[in-house]
């Protein structure tokens, strides 16, 4: 086998030059891709304003439930109360 002197084609081709190829190919490629693009950032901005309102929510939860925990805290408090105070009445009466 003898080589031959010239060199075969480069595989390094240019993206850009690749993508107005397909452009020139495919007129309507872009403005598909255009609209594509339009709607996954709209997509993007509903699943952010979710994420903000699920946050709003559980920020509002947790201070719901710290709330709660602490009145329920207090309720024990008074149960145990008057729960001492009964069984020293029950005793006193013996």
């Amino acid at each position: 086998m003898s080589s031959s002197p010239q060199k075969r084609n480069s595989l390094n081709v240019d993206a850009d030059d690749v993508f107005q190829l397909i452009d020139d190919y495919m007129p309507d490629r872009k403005e598909a891709m255009e609209e594509k693009l339009t709607e996954l950032n709209i997509g993007i901005s509903r699943i952010s304003e979710q994420m903000e309102e699920l946050t709003r929510c559980y920020k509002e939860f947790v201070a719901n439930f710290v709330l709660q925990q602490k009145v329920l805290r207090e309720e024990i408090q008074v149960l145990r109360r008057d729960a001492q105070s009964f069984c020293s009445e029950l005793q006193d009466q013996c």
